[in-house]
């Protein structure tokens, strides 16, 4: 870990010679584009998604065509591997196992180590949706490499983070489908 101090200086950098915003406005908006198609053709079949993935349930019809080059769409379970159990609580925060017996739990903002996946696992999701209670926390501590701001020393210490099942951002149904709000059934 380093710390770097520095003033700001309010100076106008020139563009490079061979930057060009232009191209990486046209990339990133290509990119969207895409996923926006996909999400179209893949309808309600998508659990979820974010600005480079797609998680949905394959039912041999929206198959989606992969490949290797730039701008395909890549598997990234691999071949003949697929999910069996899923588990989302929101925005990137999902656990998933697939048909090799895989797990993966992924939540923004926690590190996940040995003993915080102990408490924080695919059960422990499912039963936070499950009892859908905003009051049920499941507490993990780890430890965070930090610096003294008075001795810009390195230190170690012990970090306490809640997590809990508080999802607000659309309507969650019985069969635990979502539907945004101000939609009409």
């Amino acid at each position: 870990m380093i710390q770097m101090c520095y003033n700001f200086k309010d100076y106008y950098i020139e563009n490079h010679h061979n930057t060009n915003i232009l191209i990486a406005l046209f990339t990133t908006s290509s990119a969207r584009l895409r996923l926006y198609e996909m999400l179209d053709k893949l309808d309600r079949a998508v659990v979820c998604y974010d600005t480079d993935s797609i998680f949905y349930i394959d039912n041999g019809i929206n198959k989606v065509k992969t490949g290797t080059m730039l701008g395909e769409w890549t598997d990234e379970l691999g071949e003949n591997v697929h999910i069996t159990d899923w588990a989302s609580t929101g925005p990137k925060s999902y656990y998933y196992k697939t048909n090799d017996n895989t797990f993966k739990t992924v939540i923004k903002g926690f590190t996940l180590n040995y003993q915080n996946l102990l408490k924080l696992n695919g059960e422990a999701m499912i039963k936070l949706i499950e009892e859908n209670n905003k009051n049920i926390n499941i507490e993990l501590e780890y430890k965070q490499i930090t610096r003294d701001t008075i001795t810009k020393t390195l230190v170690i210490k012990n970090v306490t983070k809640k997590f809990s099942f508080d999802y607000d951002k659309r309507i969650i149904l019985p069969d635990y489908d979502t539907i945004p709000y101000g939609y009409k059934l």
